[in-house]
This record gives structure tokens, C-alpha cells and sequence, in this order.
């Protein structure tokens, strides 16, 4: 009896993970109360830790991180301003243990379903809502400024800036591009020829997804989201084993280059009529790089971080901090360690970086030791991490919760899906006939 009410007890704690999943887009303050209830529900529940067999460093690591953020905040400079920015951290481990306890392969392949899905909207209404400025808000906001239709032409969709919206896009990128390249392997070793029939129905599906996911990427306008996006395709071009695939990514990476340029040259070239070279527009983009308001971020993070090396001057206090001065006052360094460092030290920085550092490392030493189903998901999950990862030396996408919480949750599924390795190589060893 007792057991059949903790079943029960389960089936509706991941109902909520689900439906907070599903939801967590469009109304993240609602999806994050939902996860905040399934980590307390299964985080402290008995024997969830039964099926983690390795990783003695994981847990001291999260004890030891959660510690000292916390002392960084009573030692801030504002200290209710980083009890407050302390909430995208500590939660969250929650949410790892929570999730990194408690599923299994089935569902972790049914949280990329939901993840998959649910972006659908959101990459249409990108577009939509890009051409909706260039030809119908355009000619009514010129005249109220004329400023605004060379700084304002980006989708955020349902974000608060391009940037985030940028950062969610990448992700989904990644998870779509490792879908990708796991079904045309699929393909290669298959010879079912129902089999094939699915993969390729499957492949038809994720090209066509991964190619309105870079048009909205260009949509976004957003020069990390393209430089990551770039990144990412080629690292997945060196994955794929067809010839036909790997022209596939080739002609999607050109396409992207023409599609971002293009799309971030409409309203210039409108707006100056015509006179701008396309040629001459992308090399001063690239050039802004190098000498952008970001440069000028990054050297004000370093200086704060020496002034206080070991505890930071509190989460949050960055902006605080900051001198006032024409570019403004960002609320962040636009890059995770160098925030890291001014607001948490080096105490804090490689604290964290040791947590999330050897939950990788161990992935990767381990991921030829698991079973092809469950090796596939964690490559998909790497992808997805490792492209939010890039995306964070350009800016601090983790104060958007719902971007905050995918990573987590990817974090959650390689730490699980490689803990649970067995020792020897079973994935590869022959099966026994009965």
C-alpha cells in the first residue's frame, strides 16, 4: 500500500516537472513555483540517491559552492542585492539533485521532446514579429525617430532582448543538430527498411526545424547567438559520417552567414538607401567585436575582482559598482567568470567551474561505457550545455530563468546519464543468445 502511494506520489511530481517544462517559455514565474515544488518533493525524498554510483566530489562540491556564494553575500557591499541575485544559484542545485536523482533515460528523451515542441511558437513568432517590424512598425515609428530603426530592428519574441532570445535559440540548435546526426547514423547502420523510413521522416523533420531555427536566429539579430550558432554547426559537420549531411551543414553555415547580414542590413539600407555594400557592412560588424562597449565591461570586471580576490564584492553588486559613464550602466560583465570573479572571487569562481568541470570531464572519460540509447541523449545534452556555455563569454543568459533552468537540467542529465555508466563496456560486448 505504501508503495503504491509513492508511485502515485512520483507520477505527479513528474506530471509538474512536465507541465512546468511545457510552460516554462511563456510563463516562467508560474513554471518556476512548479519546479520549486518537485525539487523539495523528490531532492529530500529517501533512496533517491541509491542509483548514483560514482562522483564522491559532485556533492562536497555543491556544499562548498552554496557556502561560499553565501558568504560573498554577507560580506557584499549591498547585501540584500545579493541575497536576491543568489537566488539564480543556490535554487537551482535543487533542481539538479532533484532531476539527477530521479529520471531515467525514457524521460530525459521526453524532456527534449517538450523542450523541442514547446519552441515551435516561439520561432515563428520571431519571425513574424521581425517582418512585422521592417514592413509595419517600421513606417510609423520613423516618425517618431529616426534613431530607432537602425538600433531597434531584432525580434525578442518572448524575451526580454534579442540576446536572450539569441541564447534560447542556440540551444534548441544544438539539440536539434545532435538529433540530427544521431538519425543519420541511424540510417547508415540500419538496414530495416521500416527502420529507414522513420529516420528519414525524423531527418526531414529536424532539417527543416534546424533551417526556421537559424532564420530566427538571424531574426534575433544578435552577433553572439550567429558567432555561437557558427561554432556549433561546425563542430557537428566534423560529427557527421555522410558526404550529403556534411554539404547539408556546409550550405546551412553559408546560408546563416547571407541570412544574418542580410536581415541586419534591411533596415540600413532602407534607411540610407542602399548606399551601404553588404561586403562593407559585415566587416565593420566583425570589427565591432574588438571595439564595442564590451571590451571596456570586461576590463572594469577584472580591475573590481583584483580589489577583492577571494570573496568578490557580492552577487549583484557589479552594477552597483560600476562607474557611470557614457556607455551606461550594464547589469552584468556580459561574460559568467568574469562576473564570477568581481562578485564572487576566485573562491567562487572555482568552485563552480570544479562542480560543472568534473561533471563534464567524468561525462566524456565515461560515454563510450553506456549504452547507445542513453550515449546518444548525453551527446545531445553536451551539445546543448557546451553551446549555452559559449554563448556565457559573451553575456550572463542565466538571469533569465528559463534559460537558467535548461542548463541545469542539462547539467542534470550528463551528470546521470554518465554516473550510471557501468564499469566495463556492456554497450559493446555481444549479446547472449537464449
Amino acid at each position: 500500500m505504501d508503495s503504491d502511494i509513492k508511485e502515485i506520489q512520483r507520477i505527479k511530481n513528474y506530471l509538474l516537472f512536465r507541465l512546468s517544462l511545457c510552460s516554462l517559455v511563456f510563463i516562467s514565474p508560474i513554471s518556476l513555483i512548479g519546479f520549486f515544488i518537485f525539487s523539495i518533493n523528490n531532492t529530500f525524498a529517501r533512496n533517491i540517491y541509491s542509483n548514483i554510483s560514482f562522483n564522491s566530489l559532485t556533492y562536497p562540491c555543491i556544499l562548498v559552492t552554496c557556502f561560499i556564494f553565501l558568504s560573498s553575500c554577507i560580506g557584499a557591499d549591498n547585501k540584500l542585492e545579493a541575497f536576491i541575485v543568489s537566488l539564480n544559484f543556490i535554487p537551482f542545485f535543487l533542481l539538479f539533485l532533484a532531476v539527477a536523482n530521479t529520471f531515467n533515460t525514457y524521460k530525459f528523451k521526453q524532456v527534449l521532446i517538450c523542450i523541442l515542441v514547446t519552441s515551435i511558437p516561439v520561432i515563428f513568432f520571431a519571425i513574424i514579429e521581425f517582418a512585422f517590424n521592417q514592413y509595419g512598425y517600421y513606417n510609423t515609428s520613423r516618425l517618431i525617430s529616426q534613431d530607432s530603426q537602425i538600433r531597434y530592428p531584432r525580434s525578442t519574441s518572448v524575451f526580454d532582448n534579442s540576446n536572450g532570445l539569441a541564447s534560447y535559440l542556440v540551444i534548441l540548435l544544438a539539440i536539434s543538430l545532435g538529433i540530427f546526426i544521431e538519425h543519420t547514423k541511424r540510417y547508415i547502420y540500419n538496414p530495416n527498411l521500416l527502420a529507414n523510413l522513420y529516420n528519414n521522416k525524423v531527418l526531414f523533420l529536424t532539417k527543416t526545424y534546424i533551417c526556421f531555427n537559424i532564420l530566427a536566429i538571424g531574426c534575433a539579430q544578435s552577433r553572439n547567438g550567429f558567432l555561437v550558432a557558427s561554432i556549433v554547426m561546425i563542430f557537428a559537420s566534423t560529427l557527421i559520417l555522410k558526404f550529403k549531411d556534411l554539404y547539408f551543414l556546409i550550405c546551412l553555415l553559408i546560408i546563416a552567414t547571407v541570412c544574418f547580414y542580410s536581415l541586419k542590413n534591411i533596415t540600413l539600407m532602407r534607411h540610407l538607401g542602399g548606399e551601404l555594400s553588404l561586403t562593407s557592412s559585415m566587416a565593420r560588424e566583425i570589427l565591432t567585436f574588438a571595439t564595442d562597449s564590451r571590451t571596456k565591461i570586461w576590463e572594469i570586471a577584472i580591475s573590481l575582482g583584483k580589489q577583492r580576490p577571494f570573496l568578490g564584492w557580492g552577487l549583484g553588486n557589479y552594477k552597483l559598482l560600476y562607474p557611470v559613464q557614457s556607455i551606461g550602466t550594464p547589469p552584468h560583465p556580459h561574460n559568467l567568470w568574469l562576473m564570477l570573479f568581481a562578485e564572487t572571487g576566485l573562491m567562487g569562481t572555482v568552485s563552480l567551474n570544479i562542480f560543472v568541470g568534473h561533471i563534464l570531464c567524468q561525462s566524456v572519460r565515461r560515454i563510450h561505457l553506456i549504452e547507445k540509447e542513453k550515449q546518444s541523449i548525453l551527446i545531445i545534452f553536451l551539445m546543448a550545455f557546451s553551446a549555452s556555455v559559449m554563448f556565457h563569454f559573451f553575456d550572463c543568459p542565466l538571469f533569465d530563468a528559463r534559460i537558467n533552468c535548461l542548463n541545469w537540467i542539462f547539467l542534470a542529465g550528463i551528470f546521470s546519464l554518465s554516473s550510471r555508466a557501468s564499469p566495463h563496456n556492456t554497450a559493446l560486448e555481444p549479446t547472449s543468445q537464449k
